[in-house]
C-alpha cells in the first residue's frame, strides 16, 4: 500500500477539485510506470530541463496526432518533469544556501561544461582574431549554453 497525501485547496479553488485530482491521479501513474528510472536525486538543472523539453515534444505530437489518450499520458509527463524540475532546483539551492555568496551553477553536466570549456577556448586560442577573443571575454555561460542548444537543433 502506498503513502497517502491530502491536497488542501485555497478558497476559491473548490471548483477544479475534480480536475486537480484526475491530473494528479494521471501524473501518480507514470510516475509509477517509470519508478524503474530511479528518483532524481542525481539529475542536474539541464538534464531535467531537457527532459522537459522532451515531454514538451511528445505532448505536441499527440495534440497534432489528435490521440486524447496520449494527450493526457504526456501532458502528465510534462507535469512531473517540471515537478522534476522545481525538485532539482530545490535542492540546488538547499545545496548553496550555507555557502556565502554561492550561485546557482545551472551549467553542472559534464559535457555541457567540456563543450563550454572547448568554445571558449577555441575562440581565445584558436583563432586569430581579436574581435573572438573579445567575444570569449564577455559572453557569458548562458549564451554559449543557448549558441550550444541552437546548433543542436539544425543538426
Amino acid at each position: 500500500m502506498g503513502r497517502s497525501i491530502t491536497i488542501t485547496l485555497p478558497e476559491g479553488t473548490e471548483e477544479y477539485a475534480g480536475d486537480i485530482w484526475s491530473f494528479v491521479n494521471r501524473m501518480l501513474v507514470k510516475l509509477q510506470a517509470n519508478t524503474h528510472k530511479g528518483h532524481w536525486n542525481e539529475v542536474d538543472v539541464l538534464t531535467a530541463l531537457k527532459g522537459l523539453e522532451g515531454e514538451v515534444k511528445e505532448l505536441e505530437d499527440a495534440i497534432y496526432n489528435e490521440d486524447a489518450d496520449s494527450v493526457h499520458r504526456e501532458a502528465a509527463d510534462v507535469a512531473n518533469f517540471a515537478m522534476i524540475l522545481s525538485s532539482v532546483l530545490d535542492r540546488k539551492l538547499k545545496e548553496n544556501l550555507f555557502s556565502e555568496g554561492a550561485q546557482l551553477n545551472l551549467f553542472e553536466s559534464t559535457p555541457t561544461l567540456q563543450w563550454i570549456d572547448r568554445v571558449r577556448h577555441d575562440l581565445k586560442y584558436k583563432y586569430d582574431d581579436p574581435h573572438l577573443r573579445e567575444f570569449e571575454s564577455v559572453v557569458s555561460d548562458t549564451q554559449l549554453y543557448n549558441l550550444k542548444r541552437m546548433l543542436e537543433s539544425v543538426s
